[in-house]
């Protein structure tokens, strides 16, 4: 991986065991569209309007959500299983992204799988006389 942007960063944090909790609907549907058919489409569409001449200014969309469905619970179970079959090197953590849609059981959880590890993690670091790179 190149780069951390869009769902890539979730992917690489959910696999270090940084992502514990994200806030989503598992029923709702992740359109994550390959960046190779994003081109393609870009560059039909270049074609068509550049050979058709179309009097009108046309919208081309690049979605699957529509005729193969891939919900966000689908995609916190695959990230599950391919990483604690696959494990990233130095992860901090085993693995286990959880989607709740819930906002007061997100919130939770941040503060429990999140906030409290930092602090902790935090305060052993002063402690052993190291620095404590984030405030």
């Amino acid at each position: 991986v190149d780069n951390f942007n869009g769902p890539s960063g979730l992917f690489i944090a959910a696999g270090k065991g940084i992502l514990r909790t994200m806030r989503a609907s598992n029923n709702a549907v992740a359109d994550l569209i390959p960046v190779d058919v994003v081109v393609n489409t870009t560059l039909a569409a270049a074609w068509y309007s550049g050979v058709n001449r179309p009097r009108n200014i046309i919208v081309y969309n690049c979605t699957t959500g529509g005729t193969n469905p891939f919900h966000w619970g689908e995609v916190g179970y695959y990230i599950n299983v391919n990483f604690k079959m696959n494990p990233l090197e130095q992860a901090l953590r085993r693995p286990n992204v959880i989607l709740r849609s819930n906002p007061l059981l997100h919130h939770y959880w941040i503060a429990v799988s999140h906030i409290v590890p930092a602090m902790l993690f935090d305060a052993y670091l002063s402690l052993t006389g190291q620095i404590v790179r984030a405030h």
